[in-house]
């Protein structure tokens, strides 16, 4: 397994995450469970995750290969009954 591509290290998470825990008749995925995870050596992903309302649900160990490297992952999830998070200017916020 490798990195993800880089185009999606700058994906807006939180936004990508509203709607598609938003209804599909809202224009949203109209998904209930969303997972995400990271390389546990990079706390910045996670410090995205928490802000955009995922709850970190635990560490898969050695999960990740990289450069011939075992890379723990922090793996987080944000189920659509979750409150909204608590951050400025995001989209699902009036």
């Amino acid at each position: 397994m490798t990195s993800p591509p880089p185009s999606l290290h700058s994906s807006p998470a939180a936004a990508v995450a509203a709607r598609a825990l938003s209804p599909s008749a809202d224009g949203g995925w109209g998904l209930e469970r969303l997972e995400l995870g990271h390389r546990a050596n990079n706390p910045a992903s996670g410090a995205v995750a928490r802000a955009a309302g995922f709850v970190h649900e635990g560490t898969e160990r050695g999960k990740f290969l990289i450069d011939g490297e075992r890379l723990d992952v922090l793996t987080y999830g944000r189920l659509v009954t979750d409150p909204a998070p608590d951050a400025a200017g995001l989209p699902w916020q009036a």
